[in-house]
């Protein structure tokens, strides 16, 4: 039952924690230090990922899982009271204000670039959607492997290892770089491609087992922390300062949570494999079609 309340904390965790620093982060550096920074602030998240996973793979079975539970809550605990070191004088609304802005209800903010922002919605959820589909496809398989709590434990934190590994990777030496050389689009349209081809090629596999579907786990879950998450964060800098606030806390608080929440549901009820993967397929279908008005509406960078 524990499992429970430990899922709760983690998102919770998310929503308070790391968007409202990405968000603080947005409304106080411009696009060219964004491109810069953002894959190196990313990676000291993945670094912690990284030593996380090798102490609990390596100390799980010593300590049990009990003590591990305890020192992860610690570490979420003095994360969170390291905001009281931050400057609590900065505020929003010290920040440049976009053209003709008015009104100070949240969403009204957000009326002039409302397909646009709608648009960021919709990649968001199926993001969401084929990374959950993805996360089940991968925890059927590891149940039938690993019926121990200990061995599934160990597999994990190496496997959660492996992926922050690639992100580290990913946000110190790509990152940096790619964001300022390739273009956005192409960037974005990059992920459910390579995701697309990765899980066709899962599928066309003459054989199945556990590790065709973790290398797809780790895959998505490697590009999603750290490309996903950047060139996302990217979209949001053609809006006003306001804009930008009421167009995250949209799409990465309400809409993302929603959209976890729903493919959730729906796996209670379905749970084939073959509409399993039509669902995943069909996701990263349209998620890439939706690009296609994603950068129709994006308004001019200022």
């Amino acid at each position: 039952m524990w499992s429970y309340p430990l899922f709760i904390l983690k998102e919770a965790y998310i929503v308070l924690l790391f968007h409202m620093v990405i968000g603080f982060l947005n409304s106080s550096i411009d696009l060219k230090l964004a491109k810069s920074l953002l894959g190196p602030l990313g990676a000291i998240g993945s670094l912690g990922g990284m030593i996380g996973g090798i102490v609990t793979s390596s100390y799980a079975k010593v300590w049990g899982l009990e003590v591990i539970i305890l020192i992860g809550v610690s570490m979420v605990l003095l994360a969170g009271l390291s905001f009281w070191f931050t400057d609590h004088s900065i505020n929003l609304s010290e920040n440049k204000k976009a053209p003709n802005e008015k009104k100070d209800s949240l969403f009204s903010d957000i009326g002039s670039v409302k397909a646009y922002v709608l648009s960021i919605a919709g990649i968001i959820a199926l993001a969401q959607f084929a990374i959950a589909l993805m996360n089940f496809k991968f925890n059927l398989q590891l149940e039938s492997i690993f019926p121990d709590k200990i061995g599934k434990t160990e597999f994990l934190a190496q496997l959660y290892t492996a992926v922050n590994g690639m992100s580290l990777f990913l946000q110190l030496l790509i990152l940096p770089i790619a964001l300022k050389v390739i273009k956005l689009k192409n960037i974005h349209l990059f992920l459910p491609s390579s995701y697309l081809g990765l899980m066709l090629l899962i599928l066309l596999l003459p054989y199945g087992g556990l590790w065709p579907i973790a290398l797809g786990f780790w895959f998505f879950k490697s590009f999603d922390y750290s490309v996903f998450q950047a060139s996302k964060e990217l979209l949001y800098y053609p809006l006003g300062a306001k804009q930008k606030f009421a167009a995250k806390y949209l799409n990465d608080l309400v809409v993302y949570r929603l959209a976890k929440g729903a493919i959730s549901l729906i796996l209670i009820f379905i749970q084939s494999p073959i509409v399993v993967n039509i669902m995943l397929v069909a996701s990263l279908v349209i998620w890439a079609i939706l690009l296609i008005p994603l950068f129709k509406f994006k308004p001019r960078e200022s």
